[in-house]
């Protein structure tokens, strides 16, 4: 079976999804809304997760997860143990 490996030096655009800070929060979804992501809030307050738009189909954000902007473009959801493990800040 072939075996991959990730691109070194890829850059991408995250935002971590934290419905407990507003600021932070308002953030996010005003980045969602300029980039024209379709999305929807369920719950409320600190628990309130981000359902987005991707590729795959409708993709939900619990409290603390990041929401990612590819490399072509589209939008996931992205636990933040794995995003850690990935990416780091530069």
């Amino acid at each position: 079976m072939p075996i991959y490996k990730t691109r070194p030096e890829v850059t991408i655009e995250a935002h971590q999804w934290t419905p407990v800070d507003t600021f932070e929060a308002g953030k996010v979804l005003g980045w969602l809304m300029e980039q024209k992501v379709h999305f929807v809030l369920t719950g409320c307050g600190p628990d309130t997760q981000l359902v987005i738009s991707t590729l795959e189909g409708p993709m939900t954000a619990p409290p603390n997860w990041w929401i990612i902007k590819g490399l072509i473009g589209e939008f996931y959801a992205c636990d933040p143990a794995a995003f850690r493990a990935k990416y780091f800040p530069i």
